[in-house]
Parts: C-alpha cells; structure tokens; sequence
C-alpha cells in the first residue's frame, strides 16, 4: 500500500517531464516546407508527436534520418515516440544517439533519465541524472529522480538528503513533500513524515495523497482516530480505491472495531474482487467475531473467504495460515493440518507452521507432538509473541501454570497492545489461585475491548469464585 503515492509523483513528474521536453522543439517547426524535404519530414514528425499519433511520427523521422543522418533532433524525437509506445531499449539508443551528436541537448539526457530508470538500468540513469545536476544543480524535477533511483537501490538515506534539496529549492513542491513523507516514514521517522503532510495539505487539500501517507504517519504515531479521519478525506477523493478501505479496516481491527473493519473490508472486496488481500482480511474479521463474541456461524463465513483467497493467490502462505487456524476453532483438524503441510512445503522453517502445528496437537490433546513444534517456533521466532501464547496454553492444559505464567509474561512484554495476552495471563492467574492479579489482568482486557465475550466470562468467573 505504501508504494502507491511513489509511483503516482513517477507517472507525474514524467508526464509533466514530457511536455517540459518537447516545447523548445515546437516554435523551431517550419509552418510550410516543401514535400519530401528534410523541413517537411521534420515538420510533420513534430506534429505527429504532439497529436499522438506515435508511429506515423516515428516514420517521418525515419524518413528524415535517411537524409540527414547526424541530426540530432531527428533521433530525440524519435526516441520520444519509441518511449511513448514503450518501445524503452530504441528509446534509449536514439536518446543516446541524439545525446552523442549534440551533448548539450538536455532535454534528451533527462528523458534518457526517465527511460533507463524504467528499464532498471540504475547506473545509467544516475549518470544521466549526475551530469544534468552538473550542468544545472536547480533542477527539481532531475533531484526527483535521481531521489527515487537511489531509494529503488537501497539507498534510502541519500535518497532523503537528495529530496532534502529539492523541498529546500522548492518549498511549494507538493509531490516532493509527498515522496519525502514516505521516505521518512520509511525510516521510522514518523513525525518528520507528518509534518511533511501536512505542509503537502496546505498546499493543496484537495489531492488525495498527502491525505493517504498522513493516515501511514499518523498509523506509526499511534493515533488510530486521526488517522481514520485522514483516510476518510482520503477516501472522498478518491472512492474507488480499495486498498483505502483495506487500510481503514486494518486500524479499526486495531482498535476492537470489528463490525466497522468488515464493513471496510466487504467494500474492499466490491471494488477489487480480484485481489486476495480483500478476502483474506474479511476472513480474519469474521473470525475475529467469532472467537471474541462467542460467534461460532462466523468460522463458516470466514472459511469462505480464506477459501477465495487461496485460490487468488495459491503461493501465498498468509491465507493458508489464516485458514489453517480457522480450522482450529471450527475442529477440523485434519484440514487445518493438511493447510500446515501445505505451509511447511513452502518454507520448512516457518516459525509461523510450527506454532500452528503446535497449537492444532494440543486442541487434538497430542501434548507430546505439541511441544517440541512449540520450541521449534520459538527458536525460528523469538521475538513474536504469537508461539509464546499457545505454548502458554499448552502448558496450561498440562498442568504446569507457573510455567505458563512465564510465556504469559514475556507474550504481554513483546506485545502490550494485545489482549491475548492480558486476557490469557488472567485466565490462568485464576486457575493458578492468584485472585488480585487475575482480577487486574482481565479488567485491563477489558477496557481494551469491552465486547470481548471471552474476557466477560472469565472476569465472572473470578468475581463469583474469587477470595478478596
């Protein structure tokens, strides 16, 4: 999702690059030239290309190279009409061409720029772009480029100084600022990335893309509100766009809001039917439902959509992760399973199929087969919390709390804003007999979502059962 706002200030710049190019050619086209001649071919390739009309151009200049063969312009604009029909290798030799016999043609260097970048040949379009920066070292839309090659190579921080002069010698450019506040959210520079929005806004508040990395910044800065508000401006400019509802129901799923994120996610799916990601996070919100509100007709509906989403994307592993524990809730082991073979052929080390292999032993009650998968994910994943938590339960359903306290510990350490692992570490609190601090567990679940059935139940639970 992040890539978007990249790609549409390349489209724009090169569109915006085009024009900038080819008006010095246009006053020096004769009006009438006689027919056949180097003037008249000259004159109609030049009328062609600014009509459009692309390969008759490139038969004028063809025609025109015959005759005079060491005209530079003939080969710039040919090249400009090979580009246009994206034609990008005789593009570059005719841009080459016309750079060679006229070094100072700029226009040619900085198309050749735009070309080679598409074509992935980064070295050259640094080149290009190194010495037109020589030759002039204002021109804002060559730091641009030259900024979004550097990024494309991994080279982010000198990408960042590049778009640091550019916004420097342009305050009011609108899309630097937007590259900018990608780039800086990139590295983890949030704030700056905000504020690089919000100068963005005030230039112009009726684009959209200055509202969509807002709502990334603002994501980062944990400010889910705001960032709705962000991607609802967003959103009413631009309402077809499905990947702004996927990120919307991301940050209302964040928030506990699961009917507000299906509601994001089934509109997802209506503008982009084709794209799995749609499929794959309604699943999950229908899942979500199901386990928090006691909703067992939910499984079916989310089966479904995992179902959809395998098939769109059958080498993806994340649907078959999300399918494989949806099986888990609905006791179909041997399916889920069956989802875990299919991962593990994938990647044998997926820390990921291991804690979903653990987790299916232990609701089957093969503890045995169960713990060792449990380790295994923990060695290929010891950051997440996700193989702590069913090792935690694991561990519970064996008897051994005070072990599983421990992997409740470090799930809550790895990952506050979660309830699992408040909700967990109180449930077995209580079965541990530790009363006060189960109590102070769920209560804290529960203001972390207040409709989560699970944490409702186990909270009477201790009310009803515990000693004060």
């Amino acid at each position: 999702m992040r890539r978007l706002a990249p790609l549409l200030i390349a489209a724009t710049v090169g569109c915006l690059a085009t024009v900038a190019v080819l008006r010095p050619w246009r006053a020096a086209a004769p009006k009438e030239a006689a027919a056949g001649t180097p003037e008249r071919f000259s004159h109609d390739g030049v009328k062609a290309v600014y009509l459009g009309h692309f390969r008759e151009a490139i038969g004028f200049f063809d025609a025109l190279i015959k005759l005079k063969p060491r005209d530079p312009r003939a080969y710039y604009f040919r090249g400009l009409a090979r580009r246009e029909l994206r034609s990008l290798r005789d593009a570059v030799a005719d841009l080459s061409k016309a750079v060679e016999l006229d070094p100072t043609l700029a226009g040619a260097r900085y198309m050749r720029l735009l070309s080679r970048r598409e074509l992935g040949d980064y070295r050259g379009a640094l080149e290009d772009a190194d010495a037109l920066l020589a030759a002039d070292p204002d021109r804002f839309e060559v730091r641009l480029v030259r900024a979004a090659v550097l990024q494309e190579i991994g080279r982010r921080r000198d990408a960042l100084d590049e778009l640091d002069l550019a916004v420097a010698k342009r305050p009011d450019g609108y899309f630097a600022l937007i590259r900018r506040a990608s780039l800086r959210l990139d590295l983890s520079r949030a704030a700056d990335a905000l504020a690089d929005c919000d100068a963005a806004i005030k230039i112009d508040p009726l684009l959209a893309p200055a509202h969509i990395e807002r709502a990334f910044a603002l994501s980062a800065l944990e400010r889910p509100e705001e960032a709705i508000d962000a991607l609802r401006a967003a959103i009413e400019r631009l309402p077809n766009r499905a990947d702004l509802y996927l990120h919307r129901g991301e940050i209302q799923q964040g928030r506990y809001k699961l009917d507000e994120a299906l509601a994001d996610y089934t509109t997802a799916v209506g503008l982009a039917p084709a794209n799995p990601e749609g499929w794959l996070m309604r699943g999950i919100a229908y899942r979500k439902i199901g386990v928090t509100r006691g909703r067992s007709d939910q499984f079916g509906l989310a089966r479904l959509d995992f179902d959809k989403a395998v098939s769109l994307s059958p080498k993806d592993p994340q649907p078959y992760v999300a399918r494989a524990n949806n099986f888990g809730w609905m006791n179909e082991y041997d399916k889920a399973l069956d989802d875990i073979k299919t991962l593990l052929s994938f990647n044998p080390r997926d820390g990921t199929s291991q804690d979903l292999l653990c987790d299916v032993y232990r609701l089957k009650g093969d503890f045995d087969k169960a713990m060792p998968a449990c380790d295994k994910a923990i060695d290929l994943d010891p950051f997440s919390s996700g193989p702590f938590t069913t090792r935690c339960l694991l561990k519970s359903a064996m008897g051994d709390n005070r072990a599983a306290l421990k992997d409740c510990d470090r799930i809550v350490d790895l990952n506050p804003t979660s309830i699992e692992g408040w909700f967990h570490r109180g449930s077995i609190r209580r079965k541990a007999g530790l009363i006060p601090e189960a109590l102070s567990d769920l209560r804290h679940a529960e203001k972390m979502n207040p409709g989560d059935v699970r944490v409702k139940k186990a909270l009477e639970d201790v009310v009803s059962g515990g000693r004060f």
